[in-house]
Parts: C-alpha cells; structure tokens; sequence
C-alpha cells in the first residue's frame, strides 16, 4: 500500500502559486510580442533611471515612435525628426531600426502592452535607462 504523506498547510502552495504566475507571466510576454501588437504610434512618456521615474526634457515633449505595418517608421526625437525601417526579433526581445543614414539602433523590449512600450538603448551612456512609451492610438 503507498503512503501519503501529509504536507503541512502553506509549504509547498506558495512554491506552486509562483511558479504558475512565473509560467504565465512568460506566456503572456510571448503573445504580446508581435508585430500585431507593436504596429502603433508612441507617445514618450517618462524615463525611469535608478529607480527614479522624471518626466522628458522640454524639447523631448513631442517626442514619438511610429511603428508602421509596412515594417517602416517615422520618429521625432529631441525635435528632430526621422524615418526609416524597423525589424522586430521576438526571440531576442528587441527592436531594430534602420535609419535612412543608414544607422542603426537597437532597442531592448523590456515590457509591452496594449497601452504601453518599455525599451531600452542597447548603447552606452542609456543602457539602464527605461524609455517609457504610451499609445496615441
């Protein structure tokens, strides 16, 4: 006959609870992660450094990301604008663009929802910097 041993209340359900909201979190991130769901115009919102959210500079406020379906965008950043294409790799989490210059970025997808974009500049002095954006759309 096979025992069944007792497991105390509470000691092994938290253990469980996080693993669940760990695989899930990581489901939900890869769904979220498409072309479908990036395609938008973003708005910069805020910056979050060291633990410190702040708001952009003056020159930043009109600041945005368009993300095209025809895998091109237009930006406007620090009053300048710029266009260009736009490649997403999902397994690496990032978004590249190429600039007409000729130049490209590479930007770490650190969050994304409906509503909101959460990179990083994958180029020093910005590389832990947060760059929050909401959608206009």
């Amino acid at each position: 006959m096979m025992k069944i041993r007792k497991v105390k209340h509470g000691t092994a359900m938290p253990f469980v609870w996080v693993l669940m909201v760990l695989t899930m979190g990581q489901a939900l991130k890869a769904q979220a992660l498409s072309k479908n769901a990036i395609c938008k115009n973003w708005k910069l919102d805020k910056y979050l450094e060291e633990g410190v959210y702040y708001a952009p500079k003056e020159v930043e406020n009109q600041d945005y990301l368009q993300l095209n379906k025809d895998m091109t965008f237009e930006a406007k950043m620090e009053g300048e604008s710029y266009s260009g294409s736009w490649m997403l790799n999902t397994n690496g989490e990032y978004l590249e663009l190429k600039y007409k210059t000729k130049e490209v970025e590479k930007l770490r997808i650190q969050h994304l929802t409906a509503a909101t974009l959460v990179l990083t500049y994958d180029v020093e002095p910005y590389r832990y910097t947060e760059a929050h954006y909401v959608t206009c759309q």
